[in-house]
């Protein structure tokens, strides 16, 4: 039953998106130990540091917990499975998928700044591009966080396909 799941696709799947992790990791800390005043005034860097470090580590273990938590009533369900079901559930992932991509366009010209965008932001200049341009710990963690859990979920996306 298991023996499936460590083929040549699913190692190769699981190093891509490791190494994913490691570059956000690794281009977090990067940005922490060269960038002059990059933190919020009051965060150190091996404050900042250890908050990357144990972001990851938090992330990746909540993540493999879900993956679990899903991973093991799916495999012992899936044995009276309907093939209908199946067409259903895949016809509205690719759905949302399609929902996803639409988002995505049309948010990207305007990260790229091909179009301008209508909303204001409060303040000077000045003021935005300091909050801009500092890293607090609630930021680190919530970015390091999200984007780990989002390579470990692509993991386990990629491999129940």
């Amino acid at each position: 039953m298991a023996a499936h799941l460590f083929d040549f696709a699913v190692i190769t799947i699981f190093a891509r998106e490791f190494l994913e992790g490691t570059i956000i990791i690794g281009e977090y800390r990067t940005i922490i130990l060269r960038g002059d005043s990059i933190l919020e005034r009051g965060v150190t860097r091996k404050a900042a540091l250890h908050e990357v470090t144990l972001s990851a580590l938090i992330a990746t273990a909540l993540a493999l917990i879900v993956i679990a938590a899903i991973a093991i009533p799916l495999s012992i369900l899936s044995h009276s499975f309907d093939e209908t079901t199946s067409k259903i559930i895949e016809g509205a992932s690719k759905i949302v998928a399609g929902i996803c991509l639409l988002q995505l366009s049309l948010k990207l010209p305007k990260f790229l700044g091909v179009y301008g965008s209508s909303k204001t932001k409060k303040g000077d200049e000045t003021d935005v591009e300091d909050s801009d341009a500092t890293l607090t710990l609630r930021s680190i963690r919530f970015n390091v966080i999200w984007n780990i859990w989002r390579e470990v979920a692509e993991v386990s996306a990629d491999c129940f396909d």
